[in-house]
Order: C-alpha cells, then sequence, then structure tokens
C-alpha cells in the first residue's frame, strides 16, 4: 500500500501541467497554444505546488527533504565533470531528434523563446531555476529511485512530464518531447541509482534552466 502511494504521485507534474492549461484556456477562451507563450511561470507555479506536496510527504514520513534525496557531498571536479556530460547528451539528443522531428521541434521552439513582459521574466529568473531543481529531482529520484525503488517509472514520469509544457495538442509534438529529453534522463537516473549523488544532476539542471531563462530576457528586452 505505502509503494501505491509513491506510485500516484509520480504522475502529479503532469496532472497539473495538464489541468493549468486545460483550465486557463477555458476561463480566458484562449487556445492551449495561445496560452503556453506562458510555460515558464506555469512552470514555475507547478514545481510550487510540487514542492509543497513533497515537503507534507517528508512531515507526514518524519524526514526531511534532504533526506528524501539522500544528499550527501560530492567533489567539485565530480559536478562539474557529470554537469557537462549530461549538458553533452542533452545536446546530442536535441540535435538528432529535431532533426527527425523538425516541424514540431521549430513550432514548439517558437513558443519555449516567445518573449514575454519583463517582470515576469524577472520572476521567472529568480523562482524557475531553483524551483525545478527542487521539485524534479525530489519527486523523480527522491520519489521515484528512493521511495518507490523504480527506476524505470522514475523514467517514464520523468520524460512524461515535457510533454505538456508548453502544451501543444499535437501527437508528433508529444512523442518528440518525451525521447528528446529521455537520453540524459536514462543517464541521470542510472548515475544516480548507483552513485546516490545529487549534487552534479541539481548543478547541471539548475544551470540549464538558467540559461533558458535568461535566453528568454534577452529576446524581451
Amino acid at each position: 500500500m505505502k509503494k501505491n502511494k509513491y506510485l500516484l504521485l509520480l504522475p502529479l507534474r503532469s496532472i497539473i501541467f495538464i489541468m493549468i492549461f486545460l483550465i486557463t484556456a477555458l476561463l480566458t477562451k484562449k487556445s492551449v497554444e495561445e496560452i503556453s507563450i506562458y510555460w515558464t511561470i506555469i512552470v514555475v507555479i507547478c514545481n510550487l505546488l510540487t514542492i509543497g506536496v513533497l515537503l507534507l510527504l517528508c512531515k507526514k514520513e518524519k524526514i526531511t527533504y534532504l533526506e528524501l534525496i539522500g544528499f550527501k557531498k560530492s567533489k567539485v571536479k565530480t559536478i562539474l565533470l557529470i554537469g557537462v556530460v549530461i549538458a553533452i547528451i542533452d545536446a546530442i539528443g536535441a540535435y538528432l531528434f529535431e532533426l527527425i522531428f523538425h516541424d514540431v521541434a521549430t513550432s514548439s521552439s517558437e513558443i519555449l523563446m516567445h518573449s514575454l513582459p519583463i517582470w515576469l521574466v524577472v520572476i521567472d529568473l529568480i523562482l524557475l531555476p531553483i524551483t525545478s531543481t527542487i521539485a524534479e529531482e525530489g519527486l523523480y529520484l527522491g520519489v521515484g529511485i528512493n521511495k518507490l525503488d523504480n527506476i524505470y517509472l522514475a523514467m517514464l514520469f520523468y520524460a512524461m512530464q515535457h510533454c505538456f509544457f508548453p502544451m501543444i495538442l499535437n501527437y508528433r509534438y508529444f512523442i518528440y518531447r518525451f525521447i528528446v529529453f529521455m537520453p540524459s534522463i536514462i543517464f541521470m537516473c542510472i548515475y544516480y541509482k548507483k552513485k546516490k549523488e545529487i549534487l552534479p544532476i541539481m548543478f547541471e539542471h539548475f544551470v540549464v534552466n538558467l540559461v533558458t531563462i535568461v535566453q528568454i530576457l534577452l529576446i524581451s528586452l
């Protein structure tokens, strides 16, 4: 029964994304594609909700967040080396799958890198990199691997969440977003399962998200 509780948490972020996009589209009478240009703030909202759920889980089980993710110190060279490896895998995966799914990759890129009000980008810059790192690593590595002890489900739902932000109602887009992140997710989950070192993964994740928001800021100026 306890394992089932952890399993039910893994699709949490995907469900939150779907609900926010669909409800917002219904209330504003706009398409989900139109709303998707604001994907960054929706991710922040989802991150805060996810962190809240993780903290409630920790409180219930009388553990800290750091205990949930099995935090331990890593050497700086390890953090940098593994971070670079993940970034390279990310880049290779993006390049290869963008060639295969060029149409949806191009259309989604236009939404991902759309200009936004400066005040909104500033909020994203402050909140998105750190909250994404805490929420995603806490859920998929802390809960999926440490608590549920199922690396395959952790990989599955870690990749799946990316299908729903930004949201584009196109099956080729869903497939593209799912598989483009899978190579680096497989590496991260296997590395974490074997080494129990989460800092290199969190470092790379934080930097990538920070760079993404800085790019959006430059576009928005």
